[in-house]
């Protein structure tokens, strides 16, 4: 902000306007940004909300529908997003004394474009900076039957469970795949759970992004050439092709999981062979891609 002051006292005849935020300094070559306000009420997302949400409360409010309370409190909190009138803060510089200002934003997940897209930028440079270390990274993503979605969608405990179930398949392949990788050999990554599909509908899979191999005790050479168990070493999965994937075992996965669907409250009346029919016969699908690769 400094620099570009120093530059508008080099050219005056460059006008400062106050509700202009100045460009950025450029990063690696990149070309600085001007700020500028997003105005949400022009948006179709905010224009539906504000024509519609208060009529579809009612709606369901008449029939006996019940609607969370925090998605009564999403569609308020949104309303107000990116609005001056609703709150604002001014940015200020000291050397110049030019100002702007920068209406609050709602940070609602699910319904904000703006406060969702910022999350996940943090998110993702986050970890990538601090989180991941410089080594391969792989994306699975599971996704199951769609008759037995709603078991997932409407009981947490069950959905934890089935994640736990998968991420215990997740480390036996990585460690299977990973030569020279001891039997106690540990994974490690981050999971996200979406509970919504392409089209807002309401599908609850996983999408786990995990180091594309383990780590474990391995032998190494000490100073006077003797081997050592001591040290912590890498063992990446190389032995995992796009060929392997497919060949999963997932019986693990459908005989546990479909357990514990019927041991689930909300599986009361369902039968245990209907249930055993319904995931083993599903389509239960795994996907996995590499995602970035050490230089």
């Amino acid at each position: 902000m400094l620099q570009h002051r120093a530059q508008q006292a080099e050219h005056p005849e460059q006008p400062v306007s106050a509700h202009t935020r100045p460009p950025i300094a450029s990063v690696a070559g990149a070309t600085p940004q001007v700020y500028q306000s997003r105005h949400p009420e022009r948006t179709v997302p905010y224009q539906l909300i504000q024509q519609h949400a208060k009529s579809w409360l009612a709606q369901a409010q008449a029939k006996g529908d019940s609607i969370p309370r925090y998605i009564e409190k999403g569609f308020s909190r949104f309303m107000d997003c990116g609005i001056l009138a609703k709150g604002f803060a001014r940015v200020r510089c000291d050397a110049c004394g030019d100002d702007f200002l920068v209406a609050f934003s709602c940070k609602v997940r699910g319904i904000c474009p703006s406060c969702n897209t910022r999350r996940m930028v943090f998110i993702a440079a986050h970890l990538v900076e601090h989180v991941y270390p410089i080594a391969p990274v792989r994306q699975w993503v599971l996704s199951v039957p769609k008759r037995l979605r709603y078991f997932l969608h409407r009981d947490h405990d069950l959905e934890k469970r089935v994640l736990q179930i998968f991420l215990r398949v997740i480390e036996r392949v990585l460690r299977q795949h990973s030569l020279g990788a001891p039997a106690d050999a540990r994974f490690g990554g981050v999971s996200f759970v979406h509970r919504f599909g392409s089209a807002l509908n309401a599908h609850t899979h996983y999408h786990c992004c995990f180091l594309d191999g383990v780590v474990g005790r391995g032998e190494e050479l000490c100073t006077n050439d003797t081997p050592s168990l001591d040290s912590i070493r890498w063992f990446e999965a190389t032995a995992l092709t796009p060929a392997a994937i497919p060949t999963m075992n997932l019986q693990p996965l459908k005989s546990r999981s479909n357990i514990g669907y019927c041991a689930s409250s909300l599986s009361k009346g369902c039968s245990t062979a209907w249930m055993q029919k319904k995931w083993r016969n599903g389509n239960m699908a795994v996907v996995s891609r590499c995602m970035r690769r050490c230089e």
